[in-house]
């Protein structure tokens, strides 16, 4: 994604304690939340909603347990990616807030 390949430039350049990381730690924290949670849940209970008519099918083993199962564990590795960039997040505003105290 856009936003951490900035940040690895950022980083690369040194320019962690630019106000453009912040702001793209932001943009990267808001955009990940907003479309691998949320869009992600709606697909989620989208495909819970269809379920009984997808069991009822005729559709291999796979398209009835396999996939749905897999999505399932993609869902739960984009839970703890965002609640570690949250976190990333949060540290990095905490950061600055006593380097804005301190001086």
């Amino acid at each position: 994604t856009p936003f951490v390949n900035l940040r690895w430039v950022l980083h690369v350049l040194g320019l962690k304690d630019s106000k453009i990381y912040l702001y793209n730690g932001f943009c990267l924290t808001m955009t990940f939340f907003f479309f691998r949670v949320v869009v992600y849940t709606l697909g989620l209970y989208h495909l819970y909603t269809l379920y009984p008519m997808l069991l009822a099918s005729d559709k291999p083993f796979a398209s009835k347990f396999v996939v749905p199962s897999c999505l399932v564990m993609g869902y739960v590795l984009n839970l703890l990616w965002a609640s570690k960039i949250i976190r990333g997040l949060y540290s990095l505003l905490t950061k600055k807030s006593s380097k804005k105290k301190a001086k």
